[in-house]
């Protein structure tokens, strides 16, 4: 294969981390531009002859994504970004706390990543915070706003210091002497950066007759006699769903006799343009958001439909054993690549001028993006019936997490205990809950 040549727009501060994990790969050539303020990569992405161009992060990638959705910026080749993980976020709590904060509890301001990200970390560190403001911030906030925030809770005493993931505003707190981390990428997500960018080019390249094949399994539906209409309509919905993605890529969608499976075949290209190759497959996401009905996918990738389908079985489970729903790749080769795709992606508003959102915030305890994410399962006036594990699955965040966020709507009166659900074999019984917002 040709070299790979990808264009790498990133903040001054992480290029030699870019070039050191760029020189592990054979076959690529990386060429880097820098940018300060997120918007000024819109002028950066004009150069031509790469195959593929990797942002620094999401800020900068919503923006030129925005511009060319409105059609003010023509980009013929795939662009994706550079994630900011737990490893991010636990690297830069190490740079700035000591023991003497660790004892007193943590006060600090946050931006991104979100502050439900930074309260995971905590907890799993086993580090208490006594004060945490957000700013959950989107690629149209300005960030002198952001700044400001920031530099005047520190100003007035309510935080010890500052944490952001965004290059400029942590140029400007330091320039006005706060104290501030930068939370920048780790190189374990450059590296995987690289390689989604590495797929792209791949899939760029391949034969237009390539074929692909997806295979789902779909999760177990809830049990119980009067969860029997329920299931019926999440099949309905979960089918309309998928045929409508079926279209998209023009293919051909069956179903296993028992429902439980799906399997779409089509050409690679019309996934790969859909999708733009897997990144930003969201099926499995709108299955769950709307249904409420976990899925694992599988996607293959062969000379043939039946290459592609074994290349699916085997990407599926991988899927499956990854133990979260999740979406894997096979390629022709038979390299592996997962998991893959939008899954827990922020729809949700982390600000709002809703008072009832705002008053459930208050009484509850919890920030205005997990209120937004729980009335994703309970909308206003109806009741779900959950546990802390569908919790935790349906947000991707750990047992501990979604077990205090139960506790606080608990605590409010917006969950009440119904019962327990026995697992099969051994364990202790899970709580169930009915929520009620």
């Amino acid at each position: 294969m040709d070299n790979v040549k990808i264009l790498c727009l990133v903040t001054p501060d992480i290029v030699s981390s870019v070039r050191r994990v760029a020189s592990s790969f054979d076959n690529v050539v990386v060429h880097i531009k820098t940018y300060q303020d997120p918007g000024e990569v819109v002028d950066l992405v004009a150069s031509g002859g790469f195959n593929v161009i990797l942002f620094g992060g999401p800020l900068a990638y919503n923006i030129a994504k925005e511009n060319i959705r409105r059609r003010w910026l023509n980009l013929e080749v795939p662009v994706l970004y550079i994630d900011y993980t737990e490893v991010s976020i636990y690297k830069a709590l190490f740079d700035s706390i000591d023991l003497a904060s660790i004892a007193k509890g943590l006060r600090f301001s946050i931006d991104h990543p979100a502050e439900a990200d930074i309260k995971e970390c905590l907890e799993e560190l086993e580090i208490r915070s006594e004060q945490i403001f957000s700013w959950e911030c989107t690629y149209t906030d300005k960030l002198d706003d952001i700044a400001r925030f920031h530099y005047g809770l520190w100003k007035r005493g309510q935080v010890d210091f500052s944490m952001t993931s965004v290059y400029l505003i942590y140029e400007k707190l330091k320039g006005m002497g706060a104290p501030v981390v930068r939370i920048v990428p780790a190189k374990s997500s450059i590296r995987s950066g690289m390689q989604r960018a590495i797929l792209m080019c791949q899939a760029k390249a391949a034969s237009k007759e390539e074929m692909a094949v997806l295979k789902a399994r779909m999760a177990d539906f809830p049990s119980g006699e009067e969860r029997e209409t329920r299931n019926t309509i999440a099949q309905e919905d979960i089918n309309q769903l998928i045929q409508d993605f079926s279209i998209k890529v023009k293919g051909e969608m069956r179903w296993e006799k028992n429902r439980s499976g799906v399997e779409i075949i089509c050409r690679k290209q019309d996934v790969d343009k859909v999708t733009n190759v897997l990144d930003e497959f969201d099926v499995g996401y709108r299955i769950y958001n709307k249904c409420g009905v976990g899925s694992f996918w599988g996607v293959g990738y062969g000379s043939s439909v039946r290459q592609a389908a074994r290349q699916a079985d085997v990407a599926l489970k991988a899927s499956i054993r990854h133990g979260k729903y999740s979406c894997h790749i096979a390629d022709t080769d038979g390299h592996l690549l997962g998991p893959v795709g939008q899954w827990e992606k922020a729809i949700f508003a982390y600000r709002t001028d809703n008072d009832y959102i705002l008053e459930l915030s208050r009484k509850t305890g919890l920030g205005v993006g997990s209120i937004h994410k729980i009335i994703s399962l309970s909308s206003r006036g109806n009741e779900l019936k959950v546990t802390a594990n569908d919790v935790a699955k349906r947000f991707n965040i750990s047992s501990r997490s979604a077990r205090r966020i139960i506790a606080s709507l608990e605590k409010a009166g917006y969950a009440t205990v119904i019962g327990e659900e026995q697992l099969m074999g051994k364990g202790r019984p899970r709580r169930l809950y009915l929520l009620r917002m």
